[in-house]
């Protein structure tokens, strides 16, 4: 059973788990019911799980953030800052702030005394990677599949993530053979 004051603290939103869990937090300990269980359970997390479910979420979300760095970079000449991002993403400042803090832990970016922004090789590299995914997706549900500019974007923005090397670069090679008439 759950004592009073972490019932008190239940906040209903989707774990991942399962359709029928609720995340209990309670003294910086958090918990998941998992309420479509034939009898309710409650896990506890230990901090490694919630990182790695943390690192899990950010993995696509990371990858957003240096592609729209790479792109800022680029436009801004070097010269791009966190509030550069909040307005072009359209996020508030500390989810920013926490997004940078994260990438700058992980070897992806270094900021400067001046507050800007620059990717370490590791962090262009992951950008440019992204980056030529994006462009080569859009192209090929562009010009493949004969969709609107902006579907082709969102589309593309959601594959990049999880395309498989293999399949990229089929499709990628695909595209170029297309385009130089060989096919």
């Amino acid at each position: 059973s759950i004592c009073s004051c972490v019932k008190d603290e239940v906040r209903q939103r989707p774990m991942g788990y399962s359709s029928g869990s609720i995340s209990l937090q309670t003294f910086g300990v958090s918990y998941a019911l998992l309420t479509d269980l034939q009898k309710p359970t409650i896990f506890r997390y230990t901090p490694t799980i919630k990182r790695a479910r943390e690192k899990d979420k950010m993995k696509e979300s990371g990858e957003n953030y240096l592609e729209t760095i790479l792109i800022l970079d680029k436009k801004l000449d070097g010269r791009v800052r966190s509030i550069d991002l909040a307005k072009e993403l359209e996020f508030s400042k500390p989810s920013i702030s926490r997004a940078i803090s994260i990438l700058k832990t992980n070897g992806y970016l270094t900021i400067d005394e001046s507050g800007y922004i620059h990717l370490t090789e590791a962090g262009k590299n992951k950008a440019e990677m992204i980056y030529e995914r994006h462009q080569v997706l859009t192209a090929l549900f562009r010009n493949i599949a004969g969709v609107s500019d902006d579907i082709a974007e969102n589309d593309a923005c959601r594959v990049e993530h999880v395309i498989s090397n293999e399949t990229f670069y089929g499709l990628k090679a695909y595209l170029e053979k297309l385009q130089s008439g060989q096919e």
